[in-house]
């Protein structure tokens, strides 16, 4: 008997719920083989029951029986081999801790909001401490008009509250977008230089003061308007001015 089942092929198809239990997966200490496995075999509703000889499983697929072998099994698992590769296309809960997300690209978002959650997203990163991560999805949930970052450590304290694989949808979701950033605005996220090959973390102060003096053009006084400049907005000037510099470099060696 053929077995025939439909599962997510791409992070953009999941709902909150199938979200959650990504998240919940990937949270495991486990090899990618084996994290992608168990998303097959869960998204499949695939239940097994034994193996019946070497190579060879008994499994339970809405309520019919199907023996499945390694190469099978490694097909289904190649279906969700997404799940360990870079996020792209996360969308994000439509609600986390009684707050509702930004908007799933950030648009419509000042800068300084943008990095600030760069911020907190870089620091979880390399120490996966959850007080960062619980600071990201501040940045994310609960946005209004007034938001200000000074306010993210006492806003926080509510996702602490919540099992950590649903704030960490947070972090899949940030890193979806930056994903998406290094597409539109391929001048200004470069990869070239971004990264020395080690695991030390990036200097946020030098990056944001970089971007910041880029926009401002090194006038003080304009500092806090650029910070509530709109972010797309933002890095769509950014990607011009990082493209002229690649322009200038590209002229100044051909004359030498």
């Amino acid at each position: 008997m053929t077995l025939a089942i439909n599962i997510p092929t791409s992070w953009a198809e999941l709902s909150d719920k199938q979200l959650l239990v990504a998240s919940k997966i990937l949270g495991f200490n486990r090899a990618e083989e084996h994290l992608q496995l168990l998303a097959a075999k869960t998204f499949a509703n695939l239940r097994f029951i034994c193996q019946v000889k070497p190579g060879v499983h008994l499994c339970i697929h809405k309520r019919k029986r199907y023996l499945l072998d390694a190469d099978q099994l490694n097909t289904l698992r190649k279906q969700m081999s997404w799940i360990t590769a870079t996020p792209f296309g996360v969308k994000p809960l439509s609600q986390l801790g009684g707050q509702k997300p930004v908007y799933e690209t950030l648009e419509g978002v000042p800068l300084r909001l943008y990095l600030a959650a760069d911020n907190y997203y870089q620091a979880f990163l390399y120490t996966k401490e959850s007080r960062y991560l619980h600071n990201l999805a501040a940045c994310l949930y609960g946005y209004d008009d007034n938001w200000n970052d000074s306010q993210t450590a006492a806003r926080a304290k509510a996702f602490g509250k919540l099992k950590a694989h649903k704030v960490f949808t947070a972090f899949l979701w940030f890193a979806s977008v930056k994903h998406l950033f290094a597409a539109q605005f391929p001048h200004l996220f470069s990869p070239s230089g971004s990264s020395s090959g080690d695991n030390t973390p990036p200097d946020m102060r030098a990056s944001i003061n970089g971007i910041i003096r880029a926009l401002t053009g090194g006038d003080v006084t304009k500092t806090s308007d650029v910070l509530d400049a709109e972010l797309w907005t933002a890095f769509s000037e950014l990607d011009s001015k990082a493209l002229e510099i690649e322009n200038l470099k590209k002229h100044s060696r051909g004359k030498v």
